[in-house]
């Protein structure tokens, strides 16, 4: 534990909107009244961090709040556990129990049930993070010390290119390295969630179409549940969390997150973590969708919703007076559209404006890509695409 050296001082308290005496007061702190502070000031330090059960951020944020103090959590930490050991313990008498309450209430603070005291929580250790972060200032304004643009980029890079799924449930090097700046207990909680969360995670991709983009709202509300267990295990170790009150993280009205402590510093990088984790799944996915383009399918596999074909409406895999069954096929490249391979054929051979030929899905408008095409169309018949509109732009440019 960091040493402060608190030196003793007869300074009176400032009034107190109560009927306890300035002397009350200074028997309260027991004579303690560290370099910087009034007695008044220490006091109400000593009550939020002996009653409330708040981590030592907490605290310090409340009492920059009420008295302009600004301390760091590690000193406000070590202000109550030094007041502990020269009292002999954490004992109250009624008289002191009466105070803590009235010194509570003038700050705006209600607690008629008191929490565990700062002195039984670990020693904090804090971090620097922007006050207002936003992702789209990330380039100029990163998170905290190292956590830049840049370095989620690499961290994405890396998770793209290891074979091993679980390795989502684990640092990348560049974060493992990242999180030394917390100390290893709140390093361990992320750990631990991180691990979770991608069990979870994982467990409710294999339920879903192997090739379906990901639905954010169903992964968003996942992520916040296991930051809900991330707020849970901090507080069980340093005490109560700071509540955002601006909604949920990252969902503030100005598209900013404001961060006022370490602790939920951490949360923030956490989610961000989660969430990178799920766009480097996303664009796996898209690639693979992307490589593959469609997929025939056996008409006996389908609903009743999916047996018509959606451009010429007539059931696919029947024979038409002609003698043709249109063949039924996935787009698995955009919206998974069960389509006629025929009429999706027919569709794409048709100019539009004039001098270009259709190139686009006709449910979704995705653009296909020459793969797709090259794919969808035999090699003859994709050759003769490719004459047909060069002819017709030499008899549009002629």
């Amino acid at each position: 534990m960091a040493q402060h050296n608190f030196s003793h001082s007869s300074m009176l308290a400032t009034a107190i909107p109560t009927r306890r005496s300035p002397r009350a007061v200074e028997r309260l702190c027991n004579g303690m009244t560290p370099p910087g502070m009034t007695v008044d000031q220490t006091a109400t330090l000593l009550a939020l961090a002996h009653c409330t059960g708040w981590s030592a951020d907490l605290i310090a944020h409340k009492l920059k709040d009420v008295t302009d103090l600004e301390l760091s959590a590690e000193v406000v930490w070590s202000v109550h556990d030094v007041w502990v050991k020269e009292r002999g313990g954490e004992h109250l008498e009624a008289d002191d129990i009466d105070m803590m309450h009235a010194l509570l209430r003038r700050t705006g603070v209600d607690m008629p049930n008191f929490g565990v005291p700062l002195n039984r929580t670990e020693y904090p250790k804090s971090v620097k993070f922007a006050e207002c972060w936003s992702p789209k200032n990330a380039p100029d304004c990163p998170l905290f010390n190292g956590f830049t643009a840049e370095a989620r980029k690499r961290s994405k890079s890396y998770l793209s290119y290891v074979e091993r799924k679980s390795a989502y449930g684990k640092f990348t090097p560049i974060e493992r390295e990242l999180v030394t700046q917390f100390g290893s207990t709140i390093a361990l909680i992320l750990q631990d969630v991180l691990k979770r969360w991608a069990r979870a995670m994982r467990a409710k991709l294999r339920v879903e179409p192997e090739l379906r983009p990901i639905r954010d709202l169903e992964h968003v509300c996942l992520i916040i549940d296991y930051l809900e267990i991330f707020r849970d295990s901090y507080e069980s170790k340093f005490g109560k969390m700071e509540e955002s009150n601006r909604g949920q993280p990252g969902e503030t009205k100005d598209g900013c997150v404001y961060i006022t402590s370490t602790g939920y510093g951490a949360k923030i990088f956490l989610g961000l973590m989660m969430a990178d984790r799920i766009h480097v799944i996303d664009r796996q996915r898209r690639h693979l969708r992307e490589k593959i383009g469609f997929a025939d399918l056996d008409i006996s596999t389908l609903g009743d919703g999916s047996k018509n074909c959606p451009i010429c409406h007539d059931p696919m895999s029947v024979e038409n007076p002609e003698g043709i069954k249109e063949g039924p096929i996935e787009l698995t490249i955009c919206c998974s559209q069960v389509i006629g391979r025929r009429c999706l054929k027919a569709w794409l051979r048709e100019f539009v404006y004039g001098d270009m030929l259709r190139d686009t899905c006709p449910i979704c408008r995705f653009k296909f890509p020459e793969t797709f095409m090259e794919k969808l169309f035999e090699m003859g018949e994709y050759k003769d695409r490719l004459i047909l509109e060069h002819r017709h732009e030499s008899t549009e440019s002629g």
